[in-house]
């Protein structure tokens, strides 16, 4: 087992444990700091949203420019998340699976980055909510205990490790995997608030329910194989058994398991359409507030999610009769 800055599992030999309990507490000042700073620069970003895209009209790039721009951002993203593959692969990370971009946040970086790529920015109307979430649960809880099995014994200045024998490693800023997770969820949340900003969309009632679609299919789909890598994984095995969207029933792979394990499904559905429908709402209501230098005052909102709804549901009802 080598230790490094670059490899999995830092610099810190005394950082292991063989009862998850004694691992310290993952809540990190440095996750704080950052997602405070994270928020509070999109606040101010999104209170100055006008003045902002004025600038940015009165700029006047080319279409091409504008494309080659978002295109590179878009590249810069994927090159992270090829790069954590990389260096986790070969520093053998105890969770192969986590080289697959399945994970919650993970995927929405992923499409954050191919929609960039793609040059339609306005498409990531349909992951902002999701992506405020989870960098916001990620920040808030993180997990950055690790649970490895040795697979011959380990001597290391302190203890050796037994093989065969079940071991907690923390994760802390002495390692790579730290601060890529916390870039990864810093750019989640700012890069689609940016190019909200200089790309303007609306949210209607129909794009809430793709982003349902969306979310709620990569829940069934992620669960399913969440259910079988648990199944016809070996005890004490975690090399893949898997945990993407935090739907894993055993406690070793996810700190946060709801129970009974099974409704975490159901739950997280039903959670998540609640959320982005409330997300929508306030997306219309703050849309109506306008920031001046000394003041705020109310205007029509220009975008439609109340109007839609009325249209789909009212309206409808009332020619149906």
């Amino acid at each position: 087992m080598k230790f490094g800055f670059f490899r999995w599992i830092g610099t810190n030999e005394k950082a292991i444990y063989d009862n998850k309990d004694l691992v310290p507490s993952t809540t990190n000042i440095i996750f704080i700091v950052t997602l405070s700073l994270v928020l509070l620069t999109s606040l101010l970003l999104w209170i100055f949203k006008r003045q902002i895209h004025q600038i940015f009209v009165k700029r006047n790039l080319s279409l091409k420019t504008q494309a080659i721009i978002t295109r590179s951002i878009g590249a810069f993203m994927v090159t992270l998340m090829i790069i954590r593959i990389v260096m986790l692969g070969i520093t053998d990370y105890p969770r192969p699976w986590e080289l697959i971009p399945l994970h919650f946040c993970r995927l929405i970086a992923l499409f954050v980055g191919v929609i960039l790529l793609m040059n339609k920015p306005q498409w990531l109307k349909y992951f902002v909510a999701m992506a405020f979430l989870g960098a916001i649960i990620a920040f808030g809880t993180p997990d950055t205990k690790i649970a490895f099995v040795p697979k011959e014994n380990i001597t290391l200045s302190d203890q050796t490790l037994q093989a065969g024998k079940t071991y907690y490693a923390w994760i802390s800023y002495n390692n790579f995997s730290f601060w890529d997770f916390i870039i990864i969820h810093s750019l989640i949340i700012l890069i689609p608030v940016i190019f909200g900003i200089l790309y303007p969309y609306n949210i209607t009632f129909k794009d809430s329910l793709i982003t349902i679609a969306i979310f709620s299919g990569l829940l069934i789909f992620t669960f399913i194989i969440n259910w079988t890598t648990d199944s016809i994984a070996t005890d004490g095995d975690f090399t893949w058994k898997t945990n993407f969207f935090y739907t894993a029933r055993d406690t070793n792979v996810n700190a946060f398991v709801i129970k009974p394990w099974p409704i975490v499904l159901l739950i997280s559905i039903i959670f998540g359409a609640l959320y982005v429908f409330l997300a929508s709402g306030i997306f219309y209501v703050q849309d109506k507030l306008v920031f001046g230098k000394w003041f705020v005052r109310k205007q029509e909102s220009s975008k439609v999610f109340r109007d839609d709804l009325y249209e789909r549901l009212v309206v409808k009802f009332k020619k149906q009769k």
